[in-house]
């Protein structure tokens, strides 16, 4: 009985508390604030009351609760009477409410009448002034798409695009994107693309009104640029390094340290610039009318002019810039580390239910020891090693592989038969077989095939679940003669499947390949001269 009696107190103070988080929300709707809303709710609550039983129920400092009552009375929605000395305050009538919600609506139509009259000055101004501007700066998804769609009002209709890729598809979204570059055939807008030999599948779809030319593999550029007006667009490669991690990373590879120069007493950012300058001068100056073909070309010259100008004289003092460093500088030299310098890369992931880490920048996964499922990993990884720690324990070690969708495994980090991963998930090769047969005979066949697709079954059941995941998204029966229609090819995967369905390729007439027949003739052999 005692029992049966905290329950359905418990549920009801589940209830009342749920029941009070969503007042609270539609109460900040309103305009109060979320203070104001807590204190609001526990006054109507406790009815006629002093401020420390507020306090008590708010949890919130004294000078907090007097603060915000301050304000509530001020809006019309608390009153106070005092007893004895002591304030007791209460929620007003609702009618009071009414009469707030009402001077918000007065308060929002006069905010409209101003803005009404405002803008038509603003823009005024803002055509004034705009000449004038030297630069702006649009951070966020929304301020890129405003400025993309300018392009549509240029005069010009050209824009300049160069650089590695940053995924405009996802950002800005598929549709939007899809919708963008249509609008640029219809409206005759050409853009000039400068682009890596990894974006040469784009080349027949953009080919047709725009012009590509494609990068050699020795040029890289982490960022992508788009130019058209006077406007450029920037996207930097979210995997790319900070300097001033590259700068730490350097100096311990070397066992040196560097430091920025001082603008302040003492003073030595002068003399860095000076020295800069000089360099552009006698190096960088004399390159600029002359053509390379490879950096092999370029690096030689640049090389003979760095020659020349650590030999010649110092204006102000005897001896050259060489004799410096072979009779200060060089003695003082330590040897050079046995391995070369290689930037360094920080992220950080979990391990998943099949005992991987997923490496985003090359949509690879790298395996673990099963016993580490569920927890947080940092991997670091150069263009060579992928290591794999949890706090200051390293625990896996890979070579860098860059096959995209690709797992790395070894095998002494699989558990005996999967049982862990089996007890963990409650994935296997038969609970996909069985969701394929329930399916359909077609449907049972893929999901085979896709489990014998890989060395390790276990690498398989993310497709498998992608797979389970578009039956029900399209109904079983599409996704059976969506299978059916796969499987008439060589091979099959999570990918084709996918492709049949967003295409509604299953719905197609399967009769309607007979529509097209080779037409008789003496000439032509049939099937018959085969048999």
């Amino acid at each position: 009985m005692y029992v049966a009696t905290y329950v359905v107190a418990l549920v009801k103070f589940i209830n009342i508390k749920n029941l009070f988080c969503f007042m609270k929300e539609e109460l900040m709707q309103l305009g109060l604030t979320e203070n104001e809303s807590v204190v609001y709710l526990a006054l109507l609550e406790s009815g006629l009351t002093t401020v420390g039983n507020i306090v008590k129920k708010t949890k919130f400092h004294r000078n907090i609760v007097y603060f915000n009552f301050e304000r509530l009375i001020e809006k019309g929605l608390v009153s106070y009477i005092i007893i004895k000395n002591i304030k007791h305050f209460q929620v007003t009538e609702i009618s009071e409410f009414d009469n707030y919600i009402q001077k918000q609506k007065q308060e929002v139509m006069k905010k409209e009448d101003i803005a009404r009259k405002l803008l038509p000055k603003i823009r005024n101004k803002h055509k004034i002034v705009h000449n004038e501007a030297i630069a702006s700066l649009h951070e966020g998804v929304k301020s890129v798409k405003s400025v993309m769609e300018t392009i549509f009002e240029s005069s010009d209709k050209k824009f300049l695009l160069f650089g590695s890729g940053w995924g405009a598809k996802d950002r800005l979204g598929k549709s939007y994107y899809n919708n963008w570059f249509l609008r640029l055939t219809e409206q005759k807008v050409v853009g000039r693309f400068l682009l890596y030999n990894n974006f040469r599948f784009l080349e027949k779809e953009l080919n047709k009104i725009h012009k590509l030319r494609f990068l050699s593999d020795d040029f890289d550029q982490p960022a992508t640029v788009m130019v058209f007006d006077d406007k450029v667009i920037k996207k930097n490669n979210k995997y790319e390094f900070k300097f001033s991690e590259l700068v730490n990373q350097w100096a311990l590879h070397y066992n040196t340290n560097l430091e920025a120069t001082r603008p302040r007493k003492p003073k030595d950012k002068p003399s860095v610039e000076g020295n800069v300058r000089i360099s552009y001068l006698r190096v960088y100056a004399k390159l600029r009318n002359e053509v390379f073909t490879n950096l092999f070309d370029l690096n030689q010259k640049v090389m003979e002019l760095v020659k020349q100008h650590v030999r010649l004289p110092f204006q102000k003092q005897s001896g050259t810039r060489l004799d410096k460093f072979i009779n200060q500088e060089k003695p003082c030299l330590k040897p050079l580390p046995p391995e070369p310098f290689m930037v360094k890369h920080i992220t950080w992931g979990k391990v998943q239910m099949n005992y991987h880490v997923f490496l985003g920048e090359d949509n690879h996964r790298y395996s673990v020891p099963f016993q580490y499922i569920g927890q947080s990993t940092k991997v670091i990884y150069d263009q060579q090693d992928v290591e794999i720690f949890i706090g200051f324990d390293r625990i896996a070690i890979h070579k860098r592989d860059y096959r995209p969708g690709g797992y790395t495994t070894v095998d002494g980090h699989m558990p005996e038969k999967h049982l862990k991963y089996k007890e963990t998930l409650g994935w296997d090769a038969n609970y996909f077989l069985s969701v394929g047969k329930q399916i359909g005979e077609s449907s049972e066949e893929v999901f085979r095939k896709v489990l014998a697709s890989k060395e390790f079954v276990e690498q398989t059941y993310l497709s498998c679940k992608g797979l389970k995941r578009l039956s029900e998204i399209y109904g079983s029966n599409r996704f059976e003669r969506a299978c059916k229609r796969a499987l008439k090819g060589s091979r099959v995967n999570y990918g084709m499947i996918k492709n049949i369905l967003e295409k509604n390729l299953d719905q197609l007439d399967e009769n309607q390949r007979y529509l097209f027949s080779i037409p008789e003739h003496e000439n032509i052999r049939g099937k018959g001269s085969f048999e």
